[in-house]
Parts: C-alpha cells; sequence; structure tokens
C-alpha cells in the first residue's frame, strides 16, 4: 500500500474515520492505523447509522436544482463473484430511517429545489419491505422526486408488487446488473434466472413502467468474458438488445481479474482471489489486429492499452473465450451498431433522467469528448463560485 505514495489510506465506509483524519491534521492525534492505513471494518464504523443524513451547505456551492446523490441503505446480500462486497463482509441491508430520507429530501428541496437523484444503494429492490417503507413517506412530500437507482433484473422481473411503489417513489430510471444472459453464465457468478424469463420480464416491466410511470429507462450492464461464456453466446445476447431493448441502452464490460499484490486502490473479488478455480489460466494478447475506430470506441482502446502494459491485470483466457477475443468482440459489435462508447457515470444524470435526452442524443459525442466536458463545465462553475465566495474561519 505504501507503493501507492500515499500520506493515508482509509479503507471502507469512512465518515468517522475522515473526522478523526481532520482532527489529526488540526493538531489532533493520530487515529488508529496500521501503516497509515485506518481499516473502517474494525475501527471507525460508521453504520448501522439509521438517522444518517447529508445537509449541504452555501459553501458547498451548489446549483439550483442540481441532481445529489441520495443513499437510503448500505449493503448487499448477495455474493456475485466479480464483486468486492462479499469480500469486504458487507452482508447486510443497513437501511436508514424512513424519516430521515424524507427530512433530508424535504431541505434539499427547500433549499435548492432539488427534485432529481442518482441513489446509490448497492441493489435498492433487494427487500419488498424496505421499498414500501420509503414509499409511504416519499409520496408525502410536496413533489414528485425522479431517481434512478441500481436495480436487480432477476428481482424485479419476479416482484411486480413492488412496481407501483417503485413508481410513486419515482424510480423509474433503472440500471440492471445483468451481465449475461447465458443461463449457464450467469448463474456460475450468482444470477441465475432462466433466459427466457428474465428477458420476457424485463419487457414486462418495461411496458408496464412506459405505460403507468410517464417516463421510464433501462439500462441493462452486461460482462464479457464469464465462466461458459462464448462469443456466440455474445453475439446472441447483443442480437436481442438491438431487437428488444433499441428503444433504452446497453453496454458490455470485459471481465477484470487483477494480479494480487500489486497495489491497487479496487477491493478484491472471488475471481480475483481464485480465478484459477474458475477455469482461467494466463495468456498474452497477440499481435494487435482489432480494426480501432476511436470515433466510436475510445474507451474498449484506452482500456485494453492499460490491461496490455500495467501488468496489473491477469490477460486471461479459459476454454470458452479470451479477453483478447472479448476486445475483440466488443468493438466490433459497438462498432457496427455505432454506439460510441458504454455509459460514463458522469453522464448518468443527463440520460437517466432527463426526457428529452435520448439515446441516440447522448451516441453524438465520444466518450472521451463528454465526459471530459462535464466534468470541466462543473469545475469551471464551481471555481466561478469559490472566487465570488466569501469564507469565514
Amino acid at each position: 500500500m505504501r507503493s501507492l505514495d500515499m500520506d493515508w489510506y482509509v479503507y471502507g465506509y469512512g465518515e468517522n474515520a475522515m473526522l478523526e483524519l481532520m482532527k489529526h491534521f488540526d493538531g489532533g492525534p493520530e487515529p488508529i492505523h496500521f501503516n497509515k492505513v485506518i481499516n473502517c471494518y474494525v475501527n471507525y464504523k460508521s453504520f448501522p447509522k439509521e438517522d444518517l443524513t447529508v445537509s449541504y451547505q452555501e459553501t458547498d456551492f451548489m446549483n439550483p436544482r442540481e441532481i445529489l446523490l441520495l443513499e437510503f441503505a448500505r449493503g448487499c446480500k448477495f455474493k456475485c463473484k466479480f464483486c468486492s462486497f462479499p469480500i469486504l463482509g458487507v452482508k447486510g441491508d443497513y437501511s436508514r430511517t424512513a424519516e430521515s430520507v424524507y427530512d433530508e429530501m424535504l431541505e434539499n428541496y427547500d433549499k435548492w429545489g432539488t427534485e432529481h437523484y442518482i441513489v446509490l444503494d448497492e441493489t435498492f429492490n433487494d427487500s419488498p419491505q424496505k421499498i414500501e417503507k420509503f414509499a409511504n413517506v416519499i409520496e408525502k412530500l410536496p413533489f414528485q422526486p425522479k431517481m434512478t437507482a441500481y436495480i436487480r433484473g432477476d428481482l424485479i422481473a419476479s416482484r411486480p408488487k413492488d412496481w407501483d411503489n417503485l413508481i410513486k417513489m419515482g424510480i423509474t430510471s433503472h440500471f440492471y446488473g445483468i451481465e449475461s444472459m447465458n443461463h449457464k453464465a450467469a448463474k456460475s457468478v450468482g444470477k441465475g434466472m432462466n433466459t427466457g424469463r428474465i428477458q420476457d420480464g424485463l419487457l414486462e416491466v418495461k411496458e408496464y413502467f412506459q405505460k403507468n410511470a410517464g417516463f421510464y429507462k433501462g439500462h441493462i450492464s452486461l460482462i464479457s468474458g464469464l465462466p461458459y461464456e462464448t462469443i456466440d453466446s455474445l453475439r446472441d445476447t447483443v442480437k436481442w438488445c438491438s431487437e428488444y431493448w433499441a428503444d433504452q441502452s446497453y453496454h458490455m464490460n470485459i471481465l477484470m481479474i487483477k494480479l494480487l499484490g500489486k497495489p491497487s486502490l479496487n477491493h478484491s473479488s472471488e475471481f480475483d482471489l481464485n480465478w484459477k478455480e474458475y477455469g482461467y489460466r494466463e495468456g498474452k494478447f497477440p499481435e494487435d489486429d482489432i480494426k480501432w475506430d476511436m470515433s466510436i470506441n475510445p474507451f474498449y482502446k484506452v482500456l485494453y492499452d492499460y490491461v496490455a502494459t500495467s501488468g496489473e491485470y491477469i490477460m486471461w483466457e479459459n476454454d470458452y473465450s479470451s479477453m483478447y477475443e472479448c476486445f475483440k468482440f466488443c468493438v466490433e459489435e459497438f462498432s457496427k451498431a455505432k454506439l460510441k462508447n458504454v455509459l460514463d457515470p458522469f453522464m448518468y444524470d443527463k440520460f437517466f433522467i432527463d426526457p428529452s435526452v435520448t439515446w441516440n442524443d447522448f451516441q453524438t459525442q465520444t466518450h472521451m469528448e463528454r465526459r471530459e466536458s462535464f466534468i470541466l463545465d462543473h469545475v469551471d462553475g464551481y471555481i466561478q463560485k469559490k472566487l465570488n465566495c466569501s469564507f469565514e474561519p
């Protein structure tokens, strides 16, 4: 960890640890640490804390009607093999009180006119009881929120009773971590709904929300390179998305397996720890014959170059495909469909919440241009506000 050339590293949910660190910088004692690493899963635990709220002040340089982040709960009940949460031990569902969420949203509305939120919960729809609890108070707000959230596709497809409560809350933009529509591949990583059922279920959800919510956007996230996933099965998945999900959006990631022992800010997953047990072996990239169109697929090019040169990730292969073949497939398919990029988190607000922004609109600029423009606009705005803002000591 020291090789990352950092003064301190806060590991885990860091609200309380950061407070202790700020006190130390102001002359107080050092926080509890090992080699300047503060482990928040052992010391300075921030959760469970049911009444936690975020209160923004004038000195936070808020924009009118700014899209804000909102957290209903922390933790995930599931054990997906490619995810770090099972390894970190974040197993519970630490929900806030409904009243604390109501108070935070009402304060933001009164102060800044905020109606739009991006929900941070790892899996928002993991519990019908949790959805109902929050829906019952949010409907009492003097405005209709509009929110996007991470939604587990198999659960929403199998729980139609949740749909009206999600609409009531304004959670009508969904990010579905489907990962694979190959049933055997999905089951191998902890997501095992039958392929036909998940496909039919997503179409039923889309139809219901479009009819009853007045606004709906659904994004499907996929991973190439899972066990039992072949290039042909990936092609079947993309074919289904292009035929039945063309009015929505989707993207495909490349499975990344870290080399343990290399310095990294990312947590490890089950795949990282035991990749050989899942049939992976080290390979190598052949001489590059991928036809890179930088106006369409800069994301994959940047990722490819990083993996090929950084020495931090395994250039894997298994009996079904290889990392190189997955790169090549994604570049070819996204170029063929003229999908210029995978979605970037910095752009979720515009696409997922603004009804006037269509998928075609979203594809008019390259990934890097959009991302850079969005960040620079925010930075410029904050700089201008800061220069015109006086702070009291």
